[in-house]
């Protein structure tokens, strides 16, 4: 009896040594769509916080969600973080149900009841023009300006399929022009005053209106403002029948690898000492609880004239909407 006694405890012993000796994981992979310069600080702030390293894959938000999709049981990313989230709602299946400390915090209208996606930032979809090429009198003042004939080839545009931003911006004209067919007819017409040119991501392309190879680009506040507040050739227009206010999002991808470090950054990028750091960056905060700081170069919500966005209705009619698209892009640019 002695003896089994003692064997036991051995046995309990060396359950708990290899117990104790199981490591908690130091890594965190993120799929990153966002650009460097507001999100380099954040990252640098919890790998000091947390002392977990990171590191970092970028690419066009719907090109991320694809390859998620792909990976399926065998993801090799942790967190998605950028994209606004009707692309994160579209790809729902393939994220985690997770519900942060900080979701009662954040605007309700942007949460997802099911806790798999997160609202990060909060952007107006505007027009952005070219001071060297457009005057303030020429400048579009709505969406309807794009199918105008003065702005043939001279419009910033991505592709859809692979730009999450850009996808929102045909949700917002389809939605101007009233959804239905009529509005699938505008969007050739809007594909033919291309002029036969595709912009590339989301970034290059207002880097190109920057440079003043378009004269016009459509995409979110931020982009335009930082580089206007820089001294670049840019100006803002929030168009006069209305846009779109929507969230940009983040997510932890299920059956993520580094699953405790996931929900940790999550965390860490929705609180509130986080996100009251987001106006530097001419960024809005998805809370409740921050307001816009005095000296701020972004305006007041409530001076945006701002249309309903359809969250359902864009996330579910997403394959017919780049199936026309695809369409128009074959016949008009090739």
């Amino acid at each position: 009896m002695k003896k089994i006694l003692c064997l036991v405890l051995a046995l309990v012993m060396i359950i708990g040594m290899v117990g104790c000796g199981k490591k908690e994981s130091n890594k965190l992979v993120i799929y990153n769509s966002n650009t460097d310069d507001w999100t380099a600080p954040i990252l640098e702030a919890f790998t000091k916080e947390t002392g977990i390293e990171v590191e970092i894959v970028s690419g066009g938000a719907a090109e991320l969600m694809s390859r998620i999709a792909s990976e399926g049981d065998n993801p090799q990313g942790d967190v998605v973080w950028g994209g606004t989230i009707d692309t994160l709602a579209a790809s729902a299946e393939y994220l985690e149900a997770y519900k942060s400390t900080e979701y009662d915090a954040n605007f309700p209208e942007f949460r997802d009841p099911e806790y798999r996606w997160y609202p990060d930032t909060v952007d107006p979809f505007v027009i952005a023009y070219n001071t060297d090429r457009v005057t303030a009198e020429e400048a579009p003042t709505g969406w309807h300006d794009v199918l105008e004939p003065e702005w043939t080839g001279e419009i910033g545009m991505p592709d859809p399929a692979k730009s999450g931003t850009a996808y929102t911006v045909i949700c917002t004209l389809l939605t101007v022009w009233g959804k239905g067919d009529g509005a699938y007819d505008n969007l050739e017409l809007f594909v033919e005053n291309l002029g036969g040119r595709l912009a590339g991501g989301s970034s290059s392309m207002i880097q190109a209106v920057v440079d003043g190879e378009y004269k016009i680009g459509l995409t979110f506040e931020e982009a335009v403002l930082k580089y206007r507040d820089s001294g670049s050739p840019l100006e803002i227009v929030y168009p006069d029948d209305g846009t779109t206010v929507l969230a940009g999002g983040i997510a932890v991808i299920k059956g993520a690898k580094n699953m405790d470090n996931a929900k940790k950054f999550l965390d860490f990028v929705l609180s509130l000492e986080t996100q009251s750091t987001y106006a530097n960056f001419n960024r809005r905060s998805c809370r409740q609880d921050i307001t816009l700081p005095e000296g701020t170069s972004m305006c007041a919500l409530s001076e945006v004239k701002q249309n309903p966005f359809d969250l359902a209705w864009c996330t579910e009619t997403k394959p017919e909407i780049l199936e026309h698209w695809d369409a128009y892009v074959a016949e008009y640019i090739g």
